[in-house]
């Protein structure tokens, strides 16, 4: 049967070729495929269990490296701990640094002004010698007697004259003509040191001595509070004052003071009421104290309250006090 079929389908195939009567062609039926079983997907590989000495090593070299590991952590910390507190510690060194820098400097400017003031000292030792040297040789000796000089005095006013005028006051006291050295006398105050008592002209020789030898105030505190007033009367652009009031004794003790101190200040006194005294009050200039707080009559007070550039009342019964409370009010005035 197989045979049969099989001849058949070779018989059509060949057709006309084959002896015998023609027959039609036939087309061959395609194969069948035969159906193949679904592949089996690989499973995994077998696992092979390393041997026990290798899994032992290999547990040994983790525990190294997470021991290195934690090492190197901790170092890490702590030299970023140690950054931080260098980086904290930085700014306060830079401002060491330049505190000693400047200390140093300071150091070395004092040591240099040291040695200035060194070399000017043996400067005027020399000159001073050089200067004693000559006046031994010159008949200069009447000089500081003439000026009132006691004691010690002369040397500190030549050495004074010489820090002062340097070459100039050493040339004039080593002149062979006194008159030089005179005109550097007549330079010469003799001051307690108060301010009131120290002289600004330019050209001054300002010699401290003790207060009872002051030729400001002679250690009188009157004396003392009138050169303030002068001074800040003279600041307050006035150069002539009335004053209103007073006991005689007072008056008479600034009299006195004006003679001896007024270096040109102009001081005249109202003491009780004149006839027309509301016409003189009008022609005062200058600044006028009504010095309130002594035996004034108020009549007469009354005149002089409008009078003059400027009016100040003074509630003080002393001198000293009524002159230095006058010279604090035209002061405040001037700021």
């Amino acid at each position: 049967m197989a045979n049969s079929k099989a001849d058949s389908e070779f018989e059509a195939l060949l057709g006309d070729f084959l002896p015998g009567s023609p027959r039609p062609l036939q087309k061959l039926a395609a194969p069948t495929p035969k159906k193949q079983p679904p592949a089996t997907p690989p499973g995994p590989p077998p696992v092979v269990a390393p041997p026990p000495q290798w899994t032992a090593d290999l547990a040994a070299r983790e525990a190294e490296i997470a021991g290195l590991r934690a090492q190197l952590d901790a170092a890490l910390a702590e030299a970023q701990a140690a950054r931080a507190t260098a980086q904290a510690a930085l700014p306060r060194a830079i401002a060491a640094a330049a505190a000693l820098d400047a200390a140093q400097a300071a150091a070395r400017e004092v040591d240099a002004d040291r040695r200035v003031q060194a070399r000017r000292v043996t400067e005027l030792q020399q000159q001073l010698a050089a200067a004693q040297k000559l006046w031994a040789n010159a008949d200069r000796r009447f000089l500081p007697t003439t000026r009132g000089l006691q004691g010690d005095e002369p040397t500190r006013a030549v050495l004074l004259m010489l820090e002062t005028h340097g070459a100039e006051a050493l040339d004039a006291l080593l002149d062979r003509d006194p008159s030089a050295s005179a005109r550097l006398f007549e330079r010469l105050v003799l001051s307690c040191g108060a301010d009131p008592c120290t002289p600004r002209h330019p050209g001054t020789l300002v010699l401290k001595v003790d207060r009872d030898r002051c030729e400001v105030c002679a250690g009188s505190d009157s004396r003392q509070a009138f050169s303030a007033f002068r001074q800040a009367v003279r600041a307050a652009g006035f150069t002539r004052c009335t004053v209103v009031g007073g006991s005689p004794a007072y008056r008479e003790m600034l009299r006195e003071l004006e003679r001896t101190l007024s270096d040109g200040l102009e001081l005249r006194y109202v003491e009780d009421v004149a006839p027309k005294a509301d016409q003189r009050a009008r022609q005062v200039r200058g600044l006028v104290i009504i010095w309130g707080a002594t035996a004034v009559d108020h009549a007469a007070t009354s005149h002089y309250r409008d009078a003059g550039d400027k009016v100040l009342e003074i509630p003080h019964r002393g001198i000293g006090g009524m002159l230095r409370k006058a010279a604090a009010e035209l002061q405040r005035g001037r700021r």
